[in-house]
């Protein structure tokens, strides 16, 4: 399954509240469930990425990563799948693809300025039911073959004003990636 083209949108609202699970294809975003994802998560065959969606670079990986070596429109393309999910008010996606492609998708994250981060399973901490107490919730996709992705220790984002400018550069290269694949297959 493909991100939607072009360019790369999120479902309408999906930043403000998050919904359930939605598989993101050529066509749009298709309802999905949480077990579904799970089933796909849990198979062993898959490595399983997983992104906080307004992550700087994330969104920049996961479209080059999939138009660079599982194009829309070929036969490698349904081995790509790509979900969006709210977990705990905030924005994911999760993508899956075969495990015998991790090196092209670590050598990829790292082109992105990326990393892969391996048994790093997304964690939030909030306050509990009762006062001074906190609440841990663990990411649903937990598996040994779950890849946490995030920026490199040396990205810009972890300077004054680094997210802003990663952000509009990488939404210019999303749509260089879209629109170089886009003409490979001869759409315009």
């Amino acid at each position: 399954m493909s991100l939607p083209m072009p360019p790369f949108t999120l479902p309408k609202g999906a930043l403000a509240s998050p919904s359930g699970p939605m598989l993101l294809t050529n066509t749009g975003p298709t309802p999905t469930t949480w077990t579904e994802v799970l089933r796909h998560s849990e198979d062993r065959r898959n490595l399983v990425l997983v992104a906080l969606a307004s992550r700087p670079g994330a969104k920049l990986f996961l479209v080059d990563l999939e138009h660079e070596h599982f194009a829309p429109g070929t036969d490698r393309n349904a081995l790509f799948q790509l979900v969006f999910a709210g977990w705990e008010g905030l924005p994911w996606l999760i993508a899956w693809l075969p495990l015998a492609e991790q090196e092209l998708a670590v050598r990829t994250a790292d082109r992105c300025g990326m990393v892969l981060r391996e048994g790093a399973v997304p964690h939030m901490i909030t306050d509990g039911a009762r006062p001074g107490t906190k609440r841990v919730s663990v990411f649903p996709c937990r598996t040994r073959n779950v890849r946490t992705v995030e920026n490199r220790p040396d990205s810009v984002i972890y300077q004054p004003g680094g997210a802003v400018d990663l952000r509009g550069e990488e939404n210019i290269r999303v749509q260089q990636i879209i629109d170089q694949s886009n003409q490979r297959r001869g759409r315009t």
